[in-house]
């Protein structure tokens, strides 16, 4: 009896992690395909004229984008969302980047806002429409540098683009997190499933998107980078630790600042908006000099 106790319980957590890695890749394709939320404004709202570009994804997905330029030739910010998000709701951000000299790039990333659906979303997915957008821009006339704003998961797909670019002069990533499994973790009944499931879902995930959570983690990527970051988050962040924003404060390169918003939340970047001078200070030593 003790020993078909001892082999149930090791067999059933082994059964289960089993299946988990033989089921979990098309489970874990439904979850890695964000909600749609509303797209309340065009850049016309918040008194700008915006040409709604179309642009082509890794994977022939159309990419919707709005770019707003400056007349001659100035710096431009590809600006990104969060997961969930769209470009309709970067906007609260958007009068003051431009009109300090800013032209921009408002971009939907696949299975967000206007653009094309895709069968996953994942982190390097953002990054890979994130560096479309800037290859796309840095074809245009007069644009005089590449910069690039992130939020959320956007913040954390800006560094891993800026750990492989060397045509960004400087990076903005408001509520960026350490490191995409220990978020999961924190944030979802994750924590409380075996450990051999645990493993099982991190190998799966990472069979799914094509690169090791490691690999990817913004504590990782930020070290590699090319050009100074922005760290920003808000004193009242309830989905990203300030832990995290600690580390990566460490962890970043040279040239580098960190922004606390003490009252803003995380997802709310109207509330961001009366520290954007810091921001705004610290492109420019970066995108005009």
């Amino acid at each position: 009896m003790a020993t078909a106790r001892k082999v149930g319980t090791i067999g059933v957590p082994v059964a289960v992690g089993a299946a988990a890695f033989v089921g979990f890749p098309r489970w874990l394709r439904r979850k890695f395909v964000p909600p749609r939320r509303d797209q309340p404004h065009t850049p016309e709202d918040v008194g700008l004229d915006a040409e709604e570009v179309w642009l082509t994804a890794i994977d022939g997905a159309s990419l919707r984008a709005w770019h707003i330029p400056r007349p001659g030739p100035a710096p431009l910010l590809v600006v990104i969302h969060g997961w969930g998000g769209n470009a309709s709701l970067m906007l609260p951000i958007a009068p003051i980047l431009h009109g300090a000299g800013y032209s921009l790039v408002l971009l939907d990333a696949r299975n967000h806002g206007a653009s094309d659906q895709a069968d996953h979303m994942s982190m390097p997915r953002f990054a890979q429409d994130i560096d479309v957008a800037l290859d796309w821009a840095s074809e245009l006339p007069h644009v005089t540098a590449l910069g690039l704003l992130g939020h959320s998961i956007g913040a954390g797909a800006s560094i891993l683009v800026a750990s492989r670019r060397a045509d960004l002069a400087a990076v903005v990533a408001v509520g960026a997190f350490s490191h995409p499994w220990e978020l999961m973790r924190e944030a979802s009944p994750v924590a409380r499933l075996p450990r051999l499931v645990q493993w099982a879902i991190i190998r799966t995930m990472e069979r799914v998107i094509g690169q090791t959570l490691d690999d990817i983690a913004p504590r990782t990527r930020i070290r590699q980078a090319t050009c100074p970051i922005m760290l920003v988050h808000g004193g009242r962040d309830q989905v990203i630790s300030h832990r995290d924003f600690d580390e990566l404060s460490r962890l970043s390169p040279p040239g580098s600042e960190a922004l606390l918003v003490p009252d803003a939340v995380h997802d709310r970047l109207e509330e961001y908006v009366p520290e954007l001078p810091h921001v705004i200070g610290f492109l420019a030593k970066h995108l005009r000099r």
